[in-house]
């Protein structure tokens, strides 16, 4: 197989640090080094379909060393509080949030953004409809994103712990939960460790854990994100749990987590659109920009693929909760929305979360995309949060 000079450098490099990594930790780990060797293969052949791949493997001394990018925000981002507030963690670190409507107001919700977002991916949530409703949301970044330092040993468990101290920190004692595609792992992590403190809890296309998916499930998923080259990556074995949580440990370096922003999160950013339901492109091209010039770019300013590989290492390895644990009655205050054309989480998710917590509500939005249902429709919108407000 032919390949170009700046994808075989990137393979060679990722080669070598695969190797000082796994021969420090010992010959136990030699599989899954030549795994990570064979599937970084399979990546850079992936990678390589695209015109504008080649150009998103250059990495240069003064790209490494680039520091993250202040940004000016827009005067009415700053005024809505989407200026990061920092709580320093006992375990070392900041946790960056920002707080939208008056804390005041008698309905706290927290918004845990999906996967490559931020904090200001709460912006969704219209102004009127939190005033209708009393409430305020405080939204955070995730270790390695936005403001948020990035974590060793990252876990559900160190998650949910940082919510709690957050919680306490704002004198906040009950409260609601809306999970965006992959914060719904950790809206149902905080929904099955801490019951007590939960009033209810909005699902918007939420990831899961792959096993829950029955092989009749797991063949329509993998038909409806055909399109994709996330899809094909998975299909040619470039990513499997053993890989992404090799690539994980590298990224906790800083080099590593460097290396992998140019080789793995560049191209994926560059791509997002594409691998998009329509439904959802037109959603942010016509009528939410910020999205692409506010929320995706405050999510990469640390220029790291740390948050990344965490978050996509806790998904597709076995979770240490099950959802089916949490009391039926808080699953009644549960909500998972879903819409039929999502192309980044297919709707076989949904079904399989109902499945393990059978007293949840279900809503299947039909024709809806990823996100396009509850951003560009006020009318579902409202529903959620009207639903979300009144469990209690």
């Amino acid at each position: 197989m032919l390949i170009s000079g700046d994808a075989f450098i990137g393979r060679s490099v990722l080669s070598s640090i695969a190797s000082a990594v796994f021969t420090r930790a010992g010959t136990g780990s030699v599989g899954v080094s030549r795994q990570l060797r064979a599937s970084s293969v399979a990546a850079t052949a992936v990678l390589e379909e695209g015109t504008t791949q080649t150009s998103c493997l250059r990495v240069s001394a003064c790209q490494l060393a680039h520091r993250p990018e202040r940004r000016q925000l827009p005067a009415q981002m700053t005024s809505a509080g989407a200026e990061p507030r920092l709580l320093k963690l006992a375990r070392g670190g900041c946790l960056s949030y920002c707080i939208y409507g008056s804390p005041e107001r008698s309905l706290p919700i927290f918004w845990l953004h999906g996967i490559m977002s931020s904090r200001f991916e709460a912006l969704a949530a219209q102004p009127k409809t939190l005033e209708t409703l009393d409430a305020f949301i405080v939204a955070l970044d995730r270790p390695g994103y936005g403001h948020s330092t990035p974590q060793q040993g990252f876990t559900y468990d160190t998650f949910v712990q940082d919510i709690l101290h957050l919680a306490d920190h704002l004198a906040i004692g009950q409260f609601h939960v809306v999970g965006v595609s992959g914060g719904g792992p950790y809206a149902l992590a905080c929904t099955a460790r801490i019951p007590h403190r939960i009033r209810g809890v909005l699902l918007i296309s939420s990831a899961g854990y792959p096993g829950w998916l029955t092989p009749a499930e797991r063949r329509e998923a993998a038909a409806e994100v055909r399109g994709s080259w996330l899809s094909r990556a998975i299909r040619k074995a470039a990513f499997t749990p053993a890989v992404i949580t090799a690539l994980c440990r590298i990224s906790q370096t800083f080099l590593g987590g460097r290396l992998l922003f140019e080789m793995l999160v560049k191209p994926l950013t560059k791509r997002s659109l594409q691998a998009m339901a329509e439904v959802d492109r037109q959603c942010l091209l016509q009528g939410h920009p910020e999205y692409l010039q506010l929320v995706r770019p405050e999510s990469l300013r640390q220029r790291t693929a740390v948050g990344l590989l965490q978050d996509l290492r806790l998904f597709c390895c076995p979770w240490a909760f099950s959802p089916g644990s949490i009391p039926p009655a808080l699953q009644q205050r549960i909500q998972i929305w879903h819409g039929t054309n999502d192309l980044q989480v297919p709707v076989q998710y949904a079904h399989a979360l109902k499945r393990l917590m059978p007293e949840a509500q279900l809503r299947i939005a039909e024709n809806g995309g990823h996100f396009s249902y509850f951003v560009c429709d006020s009318a579902h919108q409202q529903q959620a949060l009207k639903a979300l407000a009144e469990a209690k």
